[in-house]
């Protein structure tokens, strides 16, 4: 039963991690906010002659068109969701193009008496495709609650600089009771150094738009470490640290980064 026992601890740990990310529209959120209804949009695309950049807020069928087309199918839910601006406006978030697949979803939507804010999620695939995409997220939001501006707000990492601890590994929670945890330091100069307590690692890196772009590889120190548990979390790490990163923010200090293996990552 024991050797079970850190997998379900590291289990409980991460559901609890991912989860975070939804309770932060209420954590940040000022007492006197309100819930603000919502309808998520489907069918839609941004046109290729849009004109950026696209406004969070639309308030005219004229605009719309401007920079979203129909993407109408054969089948159930086909059709896209309709709008009639004079009772309803339209906020969008659409994202730079990009050849990684990439998810928008809705989270809240917050009135806190002066503005709108809109939170919503980004899942992004570390793997490249072979084609691109431009994301997008449409909600229609009833007149009644329409406000002057509309601040949008995502689980994207905007800063990844700064000294980070790993605190789990593939949905596995690590323990100190052996090895410290292992630590990813980033530097604002586009360097990047790691270790698990034994080796050291090192190389350069890009970030941008939840990608950590691991350039030319790491290199590494092969000293030998007794430590089984230290070499095991050193071998899952040089094996993460490679390519192109996927990085998500669940909380305000933790951070899921996927590759050929996810991290659960904590400032």
């Amino acid at each position: 039963m024991k050797k079970f026992i850190p997998h379900i601890l590291g289990a409980i740990f991460v559901l609890i991690i991912i989860g975070a990310w939804m309770l932060i529209a209420h954590l940040v959120k000022k007492p006197n906010d309100t819930q603000v209804p919502f309808v998520v949009a489907h069918n839609y695309f941004v046109r290729n002659d849009a004109i950026e950049p696209i406004p969070a807020k639309i308030v005219s069928l004229d605009e719309f068109e401007q920079y979203f087309g129909m993407a109408a199918f054969m089948g159930k839910n086909g059709q896209p969701t309709p709008i009639d601006f004079e009772k309803q406006f339209a906020i969008a978030v659409v994202l730079p193009e990009t050849n990684h697949s990439t998810e928008l979803y809705a989270a809240s939507l917050t009135d806190d008496g002066k503005k709108l804010i809109f939170t919503y999620r980004v899942d992004v695939a570390p793997k490249e495709n072979t084609w691109t995409q431009m994301p997008m997220l449409l909600i229609f939001v009833d007149r009644q609650y329409e406000r002057n501006s509309v601040e949008l707000q995502s689980n994207v990492v905007t800063d990844i600089s700064g000294t980070w601890q790993v605190r789990a590994f593939d949905n596995i929670m690590l323990t100190e009771d052996s090895v410290s945890f292992p630590t990813i330091s980033l530097l604002e100069n586009g360097v990047i150094t790691a270790s698990a307590g034994c080796n050291g690692m090192g190389g350069n890196y890009q970030y941008a738009n939840g990608r950590l772009i691991i350039k030319d590889g790491m290199c590494q120190t092969e000293k030998w470490c007794e430590n089984e548990q230290m070499m095991r979390n050193e071998r899952l790490l040089a094996q993460t640290l490679h390519d192109t990163l996927a990085v998500t923010a669940l909380s305000a200090d933790s951070v899921l980064v996927q590759g050929t293996h996810t991290m659960i990552i904590v400032r």
